[in-house]
């Protein structure tokens, strides 16, 4: 089978490099290339953790990505994850998110311990833990590297006999239950025998009446700080990763590589157009950032920022992710909504695709269509 998969994201480069594991023809579509500045999957880094609360199906597929990273790395040659450990902080004392995970994650061969917050003031002094209510410690999390991943995973799409396209491409005709090809920005129409369109923020604009107000797509800002001297303390592999479970939910990655010590927000902000926006850095998200910097991390309260980045999110009703078939074309398959902690998941999701398309196995029902639809105008019910 020859599968054209639109977007070299995290979605779409795993889908093609786990088809072409299975044995189908890739051809890999990106208008603007794997880990493009204005892509969900560019970038430096995306966190990987375990703990989702008592959700046993993402449980599950997080253990199974965390094997697949360490396969890839092995068969690649390339380091892409690295095991920094990850803080959990809260600040309040509903911390049920972290003490439901715990037994699914030791099921699955993962760990997430408390510690006390002497122990954690002990280990890591330079936080500020005086209200926090508790600390948990996970052992296997750590960071991936995002933009490189998906160049490395375009790499070996080459090498295992696929084709890439700096091409911008569009869903063609709806004929007889099928769709009918790819449109090319010269006008030209690319036939394959199976299409998968993974394009991050773009899908409702590709699928306007399907997704146009199913997917949102909200602004996300990233801060780099630099270190003062004699601040080795916040590199890796002295730091771990963070998670700070307060009023927002905040979360960073130490200093690696000299990059700088990154904090984001997850707070959604939006609508946002990830093709047109100018992506320059706002002073009052800086200044915002800046006070949660100086409260949890004091010591750097003075720390310049060395660079910022505006990524997005694109969001379900229900934080699922959409893996599904087009309702209209029984060869045609989608795969988005990655609503900010899609990206580890990555290798989990590219079998899934892979298996759905190939060997026709079902996807969990969360990450289905009619699932997100159901939610949504559940939502619209409540709102109204």
């Amino acid at each position: 089978m020859h599968v054209a998969v639109v977007g070299a994201g995290a979605f779409g480069a795993w889908t093609a490099y786990q088809l072409l594991q299975q044995g189908a023809e890739v051809t890999l579509f990106d208008q603007w290339g794997p880990g493009n500045s204005r892509a969900s999957s560019g970038g430096e880094t995306r966190l990987i953790r375990g703990t989702y609360g008592n959700d046993e199906v993402y449980t599950r597929l997080v253990a199974e990505a965390f094997q697949e990273w360490q396969s890839f790395q092995e068969r690649t040659k390339h380091q892409v994850y690295y095991p920094t450990g990850s803080l959990w902080l809260f600040s309040k004392s509903d911390d049920s998110y972290a003490r439901t995970a715990t037994p699914l994650l030791e099921r699955h061969g993962l760990s997430l311990e408390e510690w006390t917050i002497g122990q954690t003031q002990e280990k890591y002094p330079a936080v500020y833990l005086d209200d926090i209510h508790t600390v948990f410690w996970e052992k296997e999390a750590g960071y991936l590297l995002a933009r490189k991943t998906c160049q490395y995973l375009l790499e070996e799409v080459l090498k295992g006999g696929g084709q890439f396209r700096y091409e911008h491409a569009t869903p063609g005709k709806f004929v007889g239950g099928k769709l009918q090809g790819v449109k090319l920005a010269d006008g030209s129409t690319f036939h394959a025998d199976a299409y998968v369109f993974a394009c991050g923020p773009w899908m409702p604009r590709l699928f306007p009446t399907l997704l146009g107000e199913l997917i949102t797509i909200s602004r996300q800002d990233i801060h780099y700080f630099g270190l003062p001297e004699q601040a080795s303390h916040f590199r890796v592999p002295n730091f771990p990763i963070w998670i700070d479970m307060g009023e927002r939910i905040m979360y960073g990655v130490p200093d690696y590589d000299g990059r700088g010590f990154k904090v984001a927000d997850d707070t959604r902000e939006g609508p946002f157009d990830p093709s047109t926006v100018d992506r320059d850095v706002r002073a009052e998200k800086l200044s915002q950032v800046r006070q949660y910097l100086e409260h949890r991390f004091p010591a750097l309260k003075e720390a310049p920022l060395t660079e910022a980045r505006v990524c997005q999110y694109s969001n379900s009703p229900n934080g699922h992710f959409l893996l599904d078939q087009h309702p209209e074309a029984d060869n045609l398959f989608l795969a988005g909504a990655g609503c900010g902690h899609g990206f580890k998941l990555g290798p989990s999701i590219g079998r899934m695709m892979s298996e759905r398309i190939l060997k026709e196995t079902p996807i969990p029902e969360e990450f289905q269509l009619a699932s997100l639809k159901n939610v949504a105008s559940l939502s619209n019910q409540f709102e109204h």
